[in-house]
């Protein structure tokens, strides 16, 4: 018989993990102490628009594998509870659960938390007499695949003690469904985590650098990013030029990083460079727009997309500098009234239904979120409605040859017309 498995979770990830458990066999007891949110995900409503996962969770609830509950005494049944929590509220978590836990009982801390916590919280359980053990088991899913990287993982990584029995039989459960797996210490586990991103962040730092080169030399970073990419040894992964570091993860966790360094009187400069080159590459459209439209005050450009991380800070400066803005990013006008900008320049600012609505009058197109659909859009048609043939283009959505051959002016990341 299958163990019971738990989960306490904030985002996406931890769906995924619940709904990847329940499709396997597990009964999974999701923990959902809010009644408004609870009741939400028994209707359905996820904080997630991964397809795959919102089909498997529905069905999962109505198989029965999956209970969500918000009563913590259904914690007893449990062999396994995975936490996903943000880090400033895992002490929280952890204090609330213990009281529930039945001895060998398992938790696996899923959440990027500083190095040498697990074993804090070890410690804390031990010296309260628990014997409750603790995992530590960093996440590597991505948003918007979670449930696949989750059936099909790269490696899963679990630190704890070897004298500990529940460590050993997390590795079989987990083994027992063909899932790699790599046992070590919860520090050497919660710096695998953080190395990770840091790693991420200072390939996409490095890009970034190579794209201010290219641009000036008359290369295309596209092309070599591409070839140095097919070298094994360097992937192609967070290869691509941009706007920013759309990821909040990796700006977050190499900053926690360079803290934790600090602590240890631990010099980083390779970290702190990464971090700066990072930090600035959103000022990148702003440079843009600053050399194209001359004066800025009182002129006008469309906006196709934003991003919260590095389209908000580009946003608020043009605005700044008295500029109009023709909005096309539904999913994403909330966060422009969550940051104050909506109030402070509502004379500004222009929400539109579609993309082209925003082209009308505007002296120029900024494209500012990399999404699928601006590229199946008919440019022909764009040409035509523009004023002035203009695209500053964030993030390298459209061939160089291609909107030379239409007649536009085109300006994008690290490549040259």
């Amino acid at each position: 018989m299958k163990p019971m498995l738990g989960v306490i979770v904030e985002g996406e990830a931890g769906l995924a993990v619940a709904v990847g458990f329940a499709s396997r066999g597990y009964q999974v007891v999701y923990v959902e102490t809010s009644p408004e949110r609870r009741k939400g995900l028994l209707e359905g409503n996820l904080p997630s628009t991964e397809e795959a996962l919102l089909l498997g969770w529905k069905e999962m609830i109505q198989n029965g594998l999956l209970i969500v509950t918000g009563e913590l005494s259904h914690l007893a049944q449990l062999s396994f509870v995975f936490i996903y929590v943000e880090t400033d509220k895992l002490w929280q978590v952890v204090k609330s659960i213990v009281p529930y836990l039945t001895a060998g009982t398992g938790v696996v801390l899923k959440s990027t938390v500083p190095v040498g916590t697990g074993d804090e919280v070890q410690q804390w359980l031990v010296d309260r007499g628990h014997a409750i053990e603790v995992i530590s088991s960093p996440e590597f899913l991505r948003q918007g695949s979670a449930l696949a990287d989750f059936q099909q993982p790269s490696r899963t990584v679990l630190g704890g003690e070897d004298c500990h029995p529940t460590l050993h039989s997390l590795r079989r459960l987990l083994a027992a469904d063909r899932l790699p797996v790599l046992v070590t210490s919860r520090r050497n586990a919660e710096m695998i985590k953080y190395a990770e991103t840091s790693f991420f962040a200072t390939k996409l730092s490095f890009i970034y650098q190579l794209a201010q080169l290219c641009e000036r030399l008359g290369a295309e970073v596209d092309t070599v990013a591409q070839a140095i990419g097919l070298d094994p040894r360097i992937g192609q992964g967070f290869m691509g030029a941009g706007m920013g570091v759309t990821d909040p993860s990796l700006a977050h966790d190499i900053q926690a990083l360079i803290l934790q360094a600090s602590d240890q009187n631990v010099e980083t400069p390779l970290f702190q460079a990464v971090r700066k080159m990072n930090e600035g590459q959103p000022k990148w459209m702003v440079n843009q727009v600053r050399e194209k439209i001359v004066p800025l005050f009182g002129r006008t450009i469309a906006v196709w997309g934003i991003h919260p991380d590095t389209a908000l800070p580009t946003l608020t400066q043009l605005l700044q500098e008295g500029m109009n803005l023709h909005l096309y990013a539904p999913v994403q006008w909330e966060a422009l009234k969550q940051e104050g900008i909506e109030e402070r320049f509502s004379d500004q600012l222009f929400y539109f239904d579609s993309p082209w609505e925003t082209l009308e009058g505007a002296d120029a197109l900024t494209i500012m979120a990399e999404l699928q659909e601006f590229r199946e859009l008919d440019l022909t048609r764009v040409k035509k409605m523009m004023r002035d043939p203009l695209v500053i283009d964030g993030w390298n959505l459209y061939p160089t040859v291609l909107m030379k051959g239409l007649g536009f002016e085109y300006v994008s990341v690290g490549r040259k017309i």
